[in-house]
């Protein structure tokens, strides 16, 4: 089940305002699906987004504007794992 948008974010607009961690953590609780967030995640609060219990997250920005894609997907990475 995707989720979010969980933070502001520019790769799409005309969204209303972001869900926030609190409301993501409900989504997991009242499913037995997988969550896969969205919106606004990066490297700075993908942790927060998988305590939350999200089981996965999708990004665009966090590697798509970085200015090292390679790099930014290898941290998403690694802290996937270490999270999981």
């Amino acid at each position: 089940v995707g989720v979010g948008h969980v933070f502001a974010t520019t790769s799409k607009q005309k969204l209303g305002p972001p869900i926030g961690l609190e409301t993501l953590a409900d989504a997991a609780r009242n499913t037995s699906r997988p969550v896969i967030a969205i919106g606004g995640i990066n490297t700075e609060n993908a942790a927060d987004v998988l305590r939350a219990g999200a089981h996965g997250i999708a990004v665009i920005s966090a590697v798509c504007a970085a200015k090292d894609p390679k790099a930014a997907t290898a941290r998403l990475r690694e802290i996937v794992d270490a999270e999981s």
